[in-house]
């Protein structure tokens, strides 16, 4: 039954003629997910109170209340659920179309409703989230970077300054992740653990390559090296040098600079971890690369 309220809530939040219904469904969205993912009651009195959603919704209303089971000796079946304890369905799942929308949504308040939910259920149960769940929200985050080279911007041009909004929320779920999840994303040996860093490389460069706010994009180069220095595998270090040499191409002579001057610090510092291979690529291709490309 939640599952099918949330897709709900995400098909009014993108489709609804009605700006205010779109921003209605989106924060009742932030709330629900937020509650699930994190276990916690909604508040004292509701402890132990069992409920279930309300069948054959008309209006949003409907399909956004729980009325509760009122005799204490009757039994739940398969569409009741008790409020205040831990799901125990994906995270994946629960997160997957809210993240739809806000990446593919073409109404600018609905990508804005949908970060201000994301922001949301990161602060409340961001350190709940599990290896599955990263990659799919930090990939909708990137959809709204900006990007012009992203692959959302086939289909959608976010990189207009209508869309400056969207991208300047977008930065701020990153900044967090990056702030005061980092330590916790998934490492080896996690399954996940590669596509939530290769998620997170390719979301910091999106924002190094938008033209929103140069301030933007030398903020997000800076965070490659906090990524490199704080994963300093090889198949981490291999990414973060790529993109910085990516970003060394850039248009804009400050994100070149700070490139350029970020991959050599790269070198500097995390130099002693590389391998043979590594040195190979690294002066061979990476940084006569960027001098190739910079003179």
């Amino acid at each position: 039954g939640g599952h099918m309220v949330i897709a709900h809530l995400c098909e009014l939040a993108a489709t609804s003629n009605s700006p205010e219904v779109r921003s209605y469904a989106m924060d009742t969205l932030a709330i629900l997910i937020t509650f699930r993912l994190s276990g916690s009651t909604i508040s004292d009195q509701f402890v132990g109170i069992k409920s279930t959603i309300r069948p054959n919704p008309i209006s949003p209303d409907d399909y956004l209340a729980v009325d509760p089971v009122l005799s204490g000796d009757q039994q739940l079946d398969s569409s009741t659920e008790c409020y205040g304890q831990p799901q125990s369905t994906a995270q994946a799942e629960l997160l997957t179309p809210l993240c739809d929308t806000v990446a593919m949504t073409d109404q600018r308040d609905t990508a804005e409703s949908g970060l201000n939910a994301l922001h949301v259920i990161l602060e409340g149960a961001g350190h709940n989230l599990e290896g599955n769940a990263w990659p799919i929200l930090i990939s909708a985050i990137a959809a709204l970077s900006g990007d012009s080279g992203h692959a959302t911007a086939l289909v959608i041009n976010r990189s207009t300054s209508a869309w400056l909004p969207c991208g300047t929320l977008a930065f701020r779920c990153l900044k967090l992740i990056i702030d005061d999840f980092l330590d916790q994303l998934p490492s080896h040996p996690d399954p996940f653990s590669e596509e939530t860093r290769a998620a997170l490389l390719d979301c910091c460069a999106s924002f190094g390559s938008s033209t929103y706010d140069v301030n933007t994009s030398l903020t997000a180069t800076g965070m490659l090296w906090t990524i490199a220095d704080q994963d300093p595998t090889p198949s981490s270090l291999d990414r973060v040098l790529s993109k910085l040499a990516l970003l060394a191409s850039d248009n804009r002579a400050e994100v070149r600079n700070c490139s350029v001057n970020t991959l050599f610090s790269c070198v500097v510092g995390l130099g002693h971890r590389f391998t043979a291979e590594q040195w190979r690529i690294c002066l061979g291709g990476t940084l006569f690369g960027v001098l190739d490309r910079v003179s």
